[in-house]
This record gives structure tokens, C-alpha cells and sequence, in this order.
């Protein structure tokens, strides 16, 4: 009997484990997609980029807000909200200032940036160096010759000086 409980809790201690490496491997790959969107959002007064919010309930709503002349606006905070995230909960992250969807996809004549897409279409990429990391593998080949979202964030990082 002894042998079949010691049996059950190791089980039982893996999955927790496993949980808790899946949960953080989510979570960081959430934090580095808002990170890279943020980061390559065009910044003027920086309005547009400081309406990036994130939520556990939903989608922020679209705001018709503008910019106040002359001032400046810092970079969006949402590591609290990933953070608090409980296991498997969606994390929705939006820009609510109603222009932003014109920068993304552009308009009259003008292209669009596209950061949003590409951070999507890295999202995989994005994950599989979070596991990788979490699990103290070394990344694949792919993952050092190609230009990943973690290489562009590290690159755009030390260009600012951080």
C-alpha cells in the first residue's frame, strides 16, 4: 500500500509541476507578444500605444478620446494583469484609442504597420523559446537563425539603451 501512495504523490507532484511550468511558459509568452506589440507601436505623443490595455474580462472598449496638445504619454503597464491571470484564463490585450486600427491595417493610401499581425503570426515562435526556456533546453537551431520576436525585442532594447 505504501509503495502505490508513494506512487500517487509523485503523480500528483509532477502535474503540479507541469501545471505551474505551463502556467508561467503562458503567462511569459503573453508578457513578450504585449511586449513586442508595444515596443514597435509607432510612438508621437505615445497616446495611441498608452491605450494598449489588458484585461481577464474582455475586450477594453474603443474610445474617442484624442491626444492633449503637447503632452506625452507613457508606455502601457499590464504585467500585473498577465500576473494575476489564473490558470488558463484568457489575457485579451487591445489598443483602445480609435485610431489604432487605421496604424494597423491603413488607410487612405497610407499602409499599415502590421505589428499586431506579425506578433500573432510569432505567437508559436514566441512560445516554443518560452517552453524551451522553462524546461532548460537550449533553443532549437530555428529558433537562433531566424530573427525570432525575442531577438527584435533585445535588439530595439539595447538600441534604447536598457
Amino acid at each position: 500500500m505504501a509503495l502505490n501512495t508513494h506512487f500517487s504523490e509523485t503523480v500528483q507532484g509532477w502535474c503540479e509541476g507541469s501545471k505551474a511550468k505551463l502556467d508561467a511558459v503562458y503567462k511569459a509568452s503573453v508578457q513578450d507578444t504585449f511586449d513586442f506589440i508595444t515596443d514597435f507601436w509607432p510612438v508621437d505623443t505615445g497616446f495611441s500605444r498608452g491605450s494598449f490595455t489588458a484585461s481577464l474580462d474582455g475586450w477594453a472598449p474603443i474610445s474617442d478620446a484624442r491626444p492633449v496638445e503637447g503632452m506625452s504619454y507613457p508606455a502601457p503597464e499590464y504585467s500585473a494583469v498577465i500576473n494575476s491571470a489564473p490558470f488558463g484564463a484568457p489575457i485579451y490585450g487591445n489598443f483602445t484609442a480609435n485610431y489604432a486600427i487605421y496604424l494597423e491595417h491603413g488607410a487612405r493610401g497610407r499602409p499599415g504597420l502590421g505589428v499586431v499581425k506579425r506578433a500573432i503570426l510569432w505567437w508559436p515562435q514566441v512560445v516554443a523559446e518560452n517552453a524551451a526556456k522553462y524546461r532548460g533546453a537550449k533553443p532549437s537551431a530555428s529558433m537562433i537563425f531566424t530573427q525570432g520576436p525575442r531577438a527584435w525585442l533585445q535588439a530595439r532594447r539595447e538600441a534604447r539603451g536598457e
